[in-house]
């Protein structure tokens, strides 16, 4: 069986780490049969933002940008949470590399 076909119903298991894990490795793979599955993964990164570290936001955006898969509503929703001022992660925690990537991405 494949992981297209596991994984969505394990993603409450897997911290914001491995899921953001999971989206970069599979840019660095160039990743392209199945952007819907794709797709899952980054709405499902989108409804946990709150638990996110700054590289479980920068290393995805940046799989998302190489695989050529767009997600509009999780950039939106990045957007408006990192610029919210009630955001647990406000931009000025990123690293340079982590800043620079989540621009590239947009």
């Amino acid at each position: 069986a494949s992981m297209v076909e596991h994984v969505p119903a394990k993603l409450p298991q897997f911290t914001t780490q491995n899921i953001s894990n999971l989206l970069h490795g599979l840019g660095l793979v160039t990743f392209d049969r199945d952007d819907d599955f794709v797709r899952h993964l980054a709405a499902h990164l989108a409804s946990r933002l709150t638990e996110c570290s700054a590289q479980d936001i920068a290393n995805p955006v940046t799989a998302l940008m190489r695989m050529c898969v767009t997600h509009d509503g999780l950039m939106h929703d990045i957007a408006s949470y990192l610029t919210s001022p009630h955001t647990r992660l406000p931009v000025a925690d990123f690293t340079p590399q982590e800043i620079a990537n989540t621009i590239y991405a947009f």
